[in-house]
């Protein structure tokens, strides 16, 4: 078993760093997909395609920087969630992390007031099938 500490006490008592700029085909990090199409598998992905990912929101949503916030409410592991969170570094967005509980995540947004929400059908599908359900109870105009 290997403890914080004593990876923050051994990486002190390194003398000399040598860093570098990565270069654009440089692993940025693996992504794990499910195996919905095949077997499971890790992706690399690059620092080309984190700034391409970066470049193609701001191109269609317009400028974001540190003013901006988004609401993490994905897994960590889930590549759409991956990829906003890596944009909010490129740009220093801020990032709010939910609650933990799905069905909360209106609270969520109400608290943190995000200038940016990306998501998922599976998200937007929920919320029409909740806006659906109390429309078909509601009679003559509320309907």
């Amino acid at each position: 078993m290997v403890f914080y500490d004593d990876v923050v006490k051994k990486g002190s008592e390194v003398k000399e760093r040598s860093f570098y700029e990565p270069k654009a085909d440089d692993v940025f990090m693996l992504s794990y997909t499910s195996g919905t199409t095949g077997n499971p598998k890790g992706v690399k992905l690059t620092h080309k395609m984190l700034i391409g990912a970066a470049y193609g929101v701001h191109n269609r949503v317009g400028k974001i920087d540190e003013n901006d916030s988004y609401l993490s409410y994905l897994p960590a592991a889930h590549v759409f969630e991956q990829a906003a969170f890596s944009i909010s570094l490129v740009y220093g967005m801020k990032v709010g992390f939910y609650s933990g509980n799905v069905m909360q995540v209106t609270k969520d947004l109400a608290i943190l007031k995000p200038t940016f929400f990306p998501s998922v059908p599976r998200l937007l599908n929920s919320v029409y099938g909740r806006i659906k359900d109390k429309l078909n109870k509601a009679d003559g105009i509320k309907k």
